[in-house]
């Protein structure tokens, strides 16, 4: 007797255990899969679908509340890796990346399309410009004899700007440049697997040089509406009092103004991006 009612006891027990086929699998709410955009010393909630252990490579992180983990950013641009784990199942977890960068904002509103990305040229100083040359053409030669080229640096620039718009899944439709070597040999480093488009009237010391920034600003206005980016690579030293050409006249080798591209074929002028903002997350 005792025996069997030991067995009930024992069957009524084990009935009662919480079927691991019920338990969830670890789920990060808003979590996409993509490179996660902090501001340097950001606060980021994040919330999961149950309570959690977490390994993190920088920053802090602390325990909120309702399952809600706190991250703090830190002060310095980098990628921070941060592990979330299950406590009774380590193999469930996942991996967020964490893109700290004072550029945070405008890389999240690359991500949604529809902007026009105006790049001065990477970093040229190799060489100088024979603007009364007889050479035909002489600013579409590679040849620091007859036109500057880029350094080394503006190479190394161009190549981590195109690795950070793949890190960051910023999509690229369009890429668009000046003849001048040092633009397109900019827009070719980015390696974005897009045919690159060169424009005269991009160019500087043209003879349409007066009209450029009415061309560059008309022919930012006329691309696609789109879940796309367009990709401009041209020059500084734009002659024009407006606003938007003022601030293009600004841009330090390898910066990008960003431009949204509105309904009634304007444009508004969203921000800039410096270089180092491009380049400093995949050094």
């Amino acid at each position: 007797m005792k025996n069997l009612l030991f067995s009930s006891f024992l069957i009524l027990l084990l009935s009662c255990k919480k079927d691991p086929a019920t338990v969830l699998p670890l789920q990060v709410e808003g979590f996409d899969g993509k490179m996660v955009l902090v501001m340097p010393s950001g606060v980021m909630k994040i919330k999961t679908n149950q309570a959690v252990n977490w390994r993190n490579t920088g920053g802090t992180v602390s325990r909120g509340t309702n399952d809600t983990l706190i991250f703090t950013a830190p002060a310095t641009t980098g990628v921070q890796r941060l592990v979330i784990k299950r406590p009774d199942n380590s193999s469930d977890s996942l991996l967020l990346t964490i893109a700290v960068t004072p550029s945070a904002n405008l890389f999240k509103s690359l991500r949604e399309g529809n902007k026009i990305i105006i790049f001065r040229h990477a970093a040229a100083d190799v060489g100088a410009d024979q603007n009364t040359s007889t050479v035909a053409e002489w600013w579409k030669s590679c040849d620091s004899k007859l036109a500057r080229q880029l350094n080394a640096q503006g190479v190394k620039d161009a190549i981590n700007t195109g690795k950070t718009i793949k890190l960051l899944d910023i999509p690229i439709g369009r890429l668009i440049s000046s003849e001048f070597c040092r633009s397109f040999t900019s827009a070719e480093q980015m390696t974005t697997g897009l045919p690159l488009q060169q424009i005269n009237q991009l160019n500087l010391y043209m003879p349409t040089e007066i009209n450029r920034c009415e061309f560059t600003l008309k022919l930012a206005s006329d691309q696609p509406r789109d879940m796309k980016n367009t990709i401009f690579v041209t020059h500084t030293g734009i002659i024009a009092n407006q606003p938007d050409c003022v601030l293009l006249n600004k841009l330090q080798w390898g910066d990008a103004s960003v431009f949204t591209l509105n309904a009634n074929k304007t444009i508004s002028y969203t921000g800039t991006i410096p270089v180092k903002d491009w380049t400093e997350l995949v050094k």
